[in-house]
This record gives structure tokens, sequence and C-alpha cells, in this order.
């Protein structure tokens, strides 16, 4: 019996897709599995980045990337999430510890309204996730600070 149908018989009632990320997985090392699964949440991200702005899935209730906590107050303008996404880049630097990463602005549809929002890819510990206003990213710094580097 080879290594995978041993693994896949000790793993009854996992759903398919996590037993093959398992299986994908054995043997790795935690560090080499972020850095891939990192990888393929960018490619996907980037891909997510071009299709969304051509327009391709307007109205599909298909959303690329990590969806958005809904905020206070959507970013509407594309040039406001870009100063956004540049005050991240800016304010990571001062925590030399954390590792973010900027992945770019994309378009995002919200069902209750007309126009599209924008919001700004991030990796944060290879972790994808989305700002979708400057108070989001404000409230992720105070509990960064508050809770990694201390008063």
């Amino acid at each position: 019996m080879t290594g995978t149908k041993r693994l896949r018989n000790k793993l009854p009632g996992i759903p398919p897709d996590v037993r093959a990320l398992v299986e994908r997985y054995a043997g790795w090392t935690y560090q080499a599995i972020a850095t891939d699964l990192a990888q393929e949440a960018h490619q996907r991200l980037t891909r997510g980045v071009r299709s969304s702005a051509a327009g391709s899935l307007r109205g599909t209730g298909v959303q690329e990337g990590p969806q958005p906590r809904e905020p206070k107050q959507w970013i509407e303008h594309e040039e406001e999430a870009q100063t956004l996404a540049a005050q991240i880049s800016q304010a990571v630097k001062a925590l030399p510890r954390l590792h973010l990463e900027v992945l770019g602005v994309r378009p995002h549809h919200v069902q209750r309204r007309k126009e599209d929002v924008y919001v700004v890819d991030v990796l944060i510990e290879s972790v994808p996730t989305v700002f979708a206003s400057a108070e989001q990213f404000q409230d992720y710094l105070e509990q960064v600070r508050k809770y990694c580097v201390g008063p």
C-alpha cells in the first residue's frame, strides 16, 4: 500500500479538499507550506485584480480575493485606496517583526451599491487579508501595537 493510500485510509470523514491539502503538504515544513500558500494566494489575488477591474465578475455574485468586513465608510475612489496602501506600507516599516506585504488595490462590488468600492489586499504573516477602510487598518495597527509591541 502506498503512502498516499495509507494516508487516505487514516483520514476518514475529512472533506476531499482538506484531504488533498494534507496529502499535498505531507512532510513539508510549516514555513514551506506557508510560503507555498502565500504564493498561491498572491497569484489568485493578482488574477482577481485584473478580472475584477475588467468587470468580468460583475453581476455574478462572485468576488476574487478575501472578502472585506463592512466598514463604516467604504473607500469610493481608487486614489484613496492607493493612498491607504502607501500608508500601510509606511506604517509597517516601524514594525520590523511584522511581516505585512501590500499586494495592491482592487475594485470590490457591494450588493447595495451601484458603484464599486475599493479595497487594499495585503498578506499578513502569509495570510491574505483585506482592508476596506483606513479605520480598519488603524484598528488593526492599534491591536498589533498593543499586543505584539507593548506600550
